[in-house]
């Protein structure tokens, strides 16, 4: 382009050089004085102007520095002239910055670099190039530099507001949606130009990264029609991509995050409530109940229910008829960013339909493991079921039963609960207080253990030592007893002084608890899967779990490659706690 302009210059000037030539005795007289001049006050000078890759540029400007006189360019970018002495010589180009060169001896090489400033105003339309000043058409253009400056996943929703006469409205708020609608000057969908292809739809648009945009014009009125047909009556978006540039390569990197807040959160229906109501008007249209049922189904294409013809002539639940299914979809979508059709794919999963069960009240724990992870098993409880009231942790404990003798005499005849020995690695005070509470109710509801005791472990008995780790311990020792007043707890106490009555009495005076503990909490997982796999090999004794705690209805997780009386105990476990649960929710 740059090429061209300079040849356009060229011809110009030639074809003015030529008029006056003919029609003016006094220019010829300045170029024979020119010609004319003696050794002593100018010499012969031939060069050739390049541009920045090295390529000659035909038709430039040669001009001796502060006069009229001079020469253009050919075809090879090749100029001679005669040059005063102490002269210097001025060379220009459109589209080129211009150049003063000092010429030592007769020959010279003048490279030009691009005037961006002058190509800036160039602007590219469907029949050519024109200087911006120049266009009549309705016409803008948005840098990259611009579309950045707003986050949004969305391109159309970044380009709102920057564009004078362009209107981008939001269809809907669904989560992930390219569904933007663009309307210039108030009309129908625009024709979607990028990088001189045509595209269609503006939802493909949306999807394009803002990275790899150069820039984005919007022709807005009839000219445009003129130009891309009557396809373009609604306006013309032409998308600019980057493109590779001569130099060392690059890589860039950019990052963006956001949060998003629901401003208000609405009642919704029941899914009983929806298949009712979409039932009893297909049965309203005088559709049979069966037909009635048959049509609600294929809507809203599930079935909530256990009966396949769950509604009866009058609208009603035939007995017997329960729901299995009522997902509180306003809750997963704002929380997790969960849709619908996620969620049907995540149901197909064992480990979701059974929370799920669960949670619609038709199943009151979860035995898996035999086949998944640990954090298979956990993921979907704790994104369904969620923690227990008052509990933000989930941990794990073992009930150790003695078969030594000797290792009868501490706890309640030889069995004790210790946690947390699986889940939680390292508890703040705040999560440690909790494990002491899930573990009594695991002492009490599965160990049949009535009163539990329950022993805060440390390596510092009442202050004998000073450390970040006591201090912790302390308090959640506090923690738990705010949660939980009623239970019989203290800390910190080393473990001698929480089982041997006498060392209790020693180190903890006037501690009802130290001594007789039946309950052991540990500062750490490290420490609680330690000691439960030592007392388990150094008394002969069995260790139950680990036991899952702080989910608000049970699950608990099987060893990979169980044996059946390994299922069978975990049932039990299961079963034990949600009575348990149920209990001091009707207290």
């Amino acid at each position: 382009m740059k090429r061209n302009l300079c040849r356009l210059d060229k011809s110009l000037k030639a074809v003015l050089l030529s008029v006056l030539l003919f029609s003016s005795p006094a220019f010829i007289g300045i170029r024979s004085e020119a010609a004319a001049a003696t050794p002593d006050t100018a010499k012969a000078v031939s060069g050739i102007v390049l541009d920045e890759n090295d390529n000659p540029v035909p038709g430039a400007s040669v001009l001796v520095s502060g006069t009229a006189d001079g020469t253009i360019t050919d075809v090879n970018g090749a100029f001679s002239i005669n040059l005063p002495k102490g002269a210097t010589l001025t060379v220009s180009c459109l589209g080129f910055a211009e150049k003063i060169v000092d010429v030592e001896g007769n020959f010279a090489k003048v490279t030009l670099s691009s005037d961006t400033d002058v190509l800036d105003e160039l602007v590219v339309v469907g029949y050519g190039t024109q200087k911006k000043g120049n266009l009549t058409t309705a016409i803008s253009t948005i840098k990259n530099d611009d579309i950045k400056t707003t986050v949004s996943p969305s391109l159309a929703q970044r380009i709102q507001g920057k564009i004078p006469g362009v209107l981008v409205q939001q269809a809907s708020g669904a989560p992930g949606a390219f569904d933007s609608i663009i309307r210039i000057r108030g009309y129908g969908s625009p024709l979607i130009i990028l990088d001189g292809m045509l595209r269609m739809g503006e939802s493909e648009f949306q999807r394009l990264n803002p990275e790899d945009i150069e820039s984005i014009t919007v022709l807005k009125d009839a000219a445009a029609a003129s130009l891309y047909g009557s396809r373009a009556a609604n306006g013309v978006v032409i998308i600019t991509t980057k493109s590779g540039q001569k130099g060392t390569g690059k890589i860039n990197f950019s990052a963006q995050a956001g949060i998003s807040e629901v401003p208000k959160s609405y009642t919704m229906m029941h899914s009983s409530d929806y298949y009712q109501k979409v039932f009893n008007s297909y049965l309203g249209q005088g559709n049979s109940v069966e037909e009635a049922n048959k049509l609600t189904q294929g809507l809203i294409t599930w079935n909530p229910f256990n009966n396949p013809q769950p509604m009866d002539a009058n609208g009603n639940l035939n007995p017997g008829v329960s729901n299995i299914i009522d997902t509180d979809w306003q809750d997963l979508v704002m929380k997790k960013g969960m849709t619908q059709e996620m969620a049907q794919e995540y149901v197909k999963n064992p480990l979701y339909l059974g929370t799920l069960i669960i949670k619609s009240g038709e199943a009151d724990g979860q035995v898996a493991g035999a086949r998944n992870t640990t954090g298979d098993v956990l993921r979907p409880a704790l994104q369904i079921i969620k923690t227990a009231p008052g509990i933000s942790c989930v941990s794990g404990a073992f009930i150790m039963i003695m078969e030594n003798e000797a290792a009868k005499a501490y706890g309640k005849d030889g069995i004790m609960v210790f946690a947390d020995c699986a889940v939680t690695p390292n508890p703040d005070a705040k999560q440690l207080g909790q494990i002491a509470v899930c573990a009594a109710d695991t002492a009490h509801d599965i160990a049949g253990i009535e009163t539990p005791v329950v022993g805060m472990l440390s390596f510092s008995t009442k202050g004998s030592a000073k450390h970040e780790m006591c201090d912790k311990v302390i308090e959640a020792t506090a923690i738990a007893k705010e949660l939980r007043p009623e239970l019989q707890i203290d800390g910190e106490l080393q473990a001698d002084a929480a089982i041997v009555p006498s060392v209790g009495a020693s180190k903890a005076k006037g501690s009802t608890v130290a001594g007789h503990c039946n309950t052991l909490v540990f500062p750490t997982l490290e420490v609680g899967n330690i000691c439960y796999k030592l007392v388990q090999r150094l008394t002969g004794g069995i260790a139950v779990g680990p036991i899952l705690q702080g989910i608000a209805a049970p699950v608990n997780d099987l060893s990979r490659g169980c044996n059946v009386d390994e299922v069978y105990q975990t049932i039990v476990v299961t079963c034990n706690q949600a009575i348990g649960a149920k209990e001091r929710a009707n207290k």
